[in-house]
C-alpha cells in the first residue's frame, strides 16, 4: 500500500526541521521522538521557584530510571498502537528528482546555497536559521546520488525484500536529518551510470557522496562507454572517494577497498551503515500470546519447496510433523512454489502451506505465531529481526560445529549469523537434525513469551547516528592515506 508523496529530502518533516534549529553539527546525537518546541513538565514551573524545580525533578528522574529499567527488562508492551515512520514515505523517483532540483535552484536564486559537497563550517543560528526557513539549511542541500536501484525500489513501495528494507531503513535515517538525495535508477537492476553523471553534473558542488551498486562502481571505474570517473582526462569527473559500494551481502566491493562498502552488519574492515527494522516493526499490531493463533502456531522459515532439499534442510517435513503431533501445535509457511512431491510431503506429516503471501500477511502470520522457526539455509535475513521485534523468539540452526568443543560459537555455521550472538528466551540455537533439542526448544519458546525486542545497535536513533557518522567522516584524507600506501588502483584525488 502507498501513500501521496511527501516531499521530505528538500522539505524535512518538522521533526528535521527543529532538530537543525538546535544544533548545526550534523554529527551531533540526534533524536527523532523530541522536537525542540517541546516542553517538559517542569517547564511549566515558575523559573524563580529552583528549589521546587529540583524537588519536582528529582522524583521524576527517578520515576524515568525505575521506568527504564522495567522496560528494558519486560520489553514493550503487546498491543502497541499503529504508529507511522514519520521519516519515510512512497513516491515517484522522476517527480521527487524533480522536486529537488527545483528547490535547489530556488536556493541559488536566494543566494542562499553554498557548497556543502565536503562538511562546511557551521553558520551563525540566525544565518542558519534563515536558511532552514527557506528549505535551505546546510543538510537540506547536502545531496546524496542513490545509485541502487534498492532505493527505487523502497521508494515506490512496491518491494520488500531484504535489500530493500535496508534501503528504506537509510533513507529514512537521511529524512530524519534533512539531508537531501536523488535517484539515479528506477528499478533493482537499473545500473544507470549515465544517469549518474547527470546527476552528479548538476549537483557537483553539494553531493556529498554517491551510494551504488557494485555494477555501477565497476562500469564507472572500468566502463568505457562513458566519462564517469575524474582522471587526467576527464577533470570534472565524479571523485573516486565519493562513490561507495551499497550491498545488502558480504561479498560486494570497491575498488578503493572495503571501507568504501556500505555494509548492513560489522563485517571486517567494511564501513558501517546500519538499518533499523524499528519504523517497520513499529507500525504493526503486536499479538499478546493468549490472542495468538489457536491451537498454538510455529512459523518455518522456509520461502520455497528447494528449502526442503535433503543437502539444505536442517529438520525435514517428518522432524517437523513430529513437533506438530506430539505438542499439538499447528506448524506452517509460505512456499512460493506449486512442487507436488514437497506439497504431499507437507500435506502427509500434517504441514500447512499458506501459499504465496505479501509482505504484510507474513508479517500477520508472523504475529500470531509464537516461535519462528529457521530452517537451515544461511544467509542474512530481516525477517529473523522482525519477529523478535514482533515479540517472536527465533530458532537458528547450527549447521556446523567443533565436535570436540560443540557449544564453542566461534566454530559454529548457523543460519543466520547475526544472531549467534543471542541467547534464549530470544534465540535458541539447536543442532540440525537433533530433534529432541528442536522439541525442547519449541517447549521452552512456548512457555516463556518474549517482549518486543530490537538491539541497541539497530534502534532507529542509533542507525540515525551511524548515517551522520559516514556522511560527516573525512573520505578524501582515507582516499589520500590510500594513494600514499601505493596499493590498490591508482585515481585522482
Amino acid at each position: 500500500m502507498t501513500v501521496d508523496y511527501i516531499p521530505l529530502a528538500n522539505s524535512p518533516s518538522q521533526y528535521a526541521a527543529d532538530e537543525e534549529r538546535g544544533q548545526f553539527s550534523p554529527t551531533k546525537r540526534y533524536f527523532p521522538g523530541r522536537t525542540t518546541g517541546q516542553k517538559s513538565l517542569t517547564d511549566y514551573i515558575p523559573a524563580q521557584l529552583t528549589r521546587l524545580r529540583m524537588l519536582v525533578l528529582i522524583p521524576l528522574l527517578a520515576l524515568l530510571v525505575l521506568y527504564h529499567v522495567l522496560f528494558t527488562r519486560l520489553g514493550s508492551s503487546f498491543h502497541e498502537p499503529l504508529r507511522d515512520n514519520p521519516y519515510f514515505h512512497t513516491g515517484d523517483v522522476i517527480k521527487h528528482n524533480n522536486q529537488v532540483s527545483a528547490n535547489m535552484a530556488r536556493c541559488r536564486a536566494l543566494d542562499l546555497l553554498r557548497d556543502t559537497a565536503s562538511p562546511p563550517e557551521s553558520l551563525s543560528m540566525e544565518a542558519e536559521e534563515e536558511r532552514i526557513e527557506q528549505g535551505c539549511g546546510t543538510n537540506q542541500t547536502t545531496i546524496v546520488i542513490l545509485a541502487s536501484g534498492w532505493f527505487a525500489e523502497a521508494f515506490k513501495g512496491d518491494d520488500y525484500s531484504p535489500e530493500t528494507i535496508y534501503a528504506q531503513s537509510a533513507i529514512s535515517t537521511l529524512n530524519a536529518h534533512g539531508y537531501s538525495y536523488v535517484f539515479a535508477s528506477t528499478e533493482k537492476g537499473d545500473f544507470n551510470v549515465s544517469k549518474t553523471v547527470e546527476l552528479w553534473e548538476e549537483f557537483r558542488e553539494n553531493v556529498r557522496m554517491i551510494w551504488a551498486d557494485p555494477e555501477v562502481v565497476d562500469e564507472c571505474w572500468n566502463g568505457e562507454s562513458q566519462s564517469c570517473l575524474k582522471t587526467a582526462e576527464n577533470p570534472e569527473g565524479i571523485e573516486a572517494w565519493r562513490m561507495m559500494t551499497f550491498a545488502y551481502d558480504e561479498g560486494a566491493s570497491n575498488p578503493l577497498g572495503d571501507a568504501w562498502t556500505l555494509s548492513p552488519l560489522p563485517f571486517k574492515d567494511k564501513t558501517l551503515l546500519s538499518y533499523s527494522i524499528e519504523p517497520i516493526c513499529k507500525r504493526l499490531t503486536l499479538d499478546a500470546p493468549h490472542d495468538r493463533a489457536d491451537p498454538p502456531q510455529a512459523y518455518i522459515s522456509a520461502n520455497d519447496a528447494e528449502s526442503f532439499s535433503p543437502d539444505r534442510v536442517a529438520w525435514s517435513t517428518l522432524y517437523l510433523g513430529h513437533m506438530h503431533k506430539s505438542l499439538g501445535i499447528d506448524v506452517v509457511a509460505s512456499l512460493h512454489t506449486d512442487n507436488e512431491v514437497v506439497a504431499a510431503e507437507m500435506n502427509r506429516a500434517g504441514l500447512v502451506d499458506l501459499g504465496h503471501l505479501d509482505k504484510m500477511d507474513f508479517y500477520r502470520h508472523l504475529g500470531q505465531s509464537f516461535v519462528f522457526i529457521g530452517i537451515g539455509e544461511q544467509g542474512l535475513s530481516s525477517e529473523p529481526w522482525m519477529g523478535l521485534c514482533m515479540n517472536v523468539p527465533y530458532i537458528n540452526p547450527v549447521l556446523e560445529w567443533d565436535e570436540k568443543r560443540p557449544d564453542d560459537r566461534s566454530k559454529w555455521q548457523v543460519e543466520n549469523p547475526q544472531l549467534a550472538h543471542l541467547y534464549p528466551p530470544y534465540v535458541y540455537h539447536v543442532k540440525q537434525h537433533d530433534l529432541e533439542g528442536l522439541k525442547n526448544a519449541i517447549k521452552t519458546a512456548r512457555a516463556t513469551p518474549i517482549g518486543s525486542y530490537v538491539p541497541a545497535s539497530m534502534q532507529f536513533e542509533a542507525v540515525c547516528e551511524n548515517t551522520a557518522r559516514v556522511l560527516e567522516d573525512d573520505w578524501r584524507g582515507k582516499a589520500e592515506a590510500v594513494l600514499k600506501s601505493g596499493k590498490g588502483m591508482k585515481f585522482e584525488l
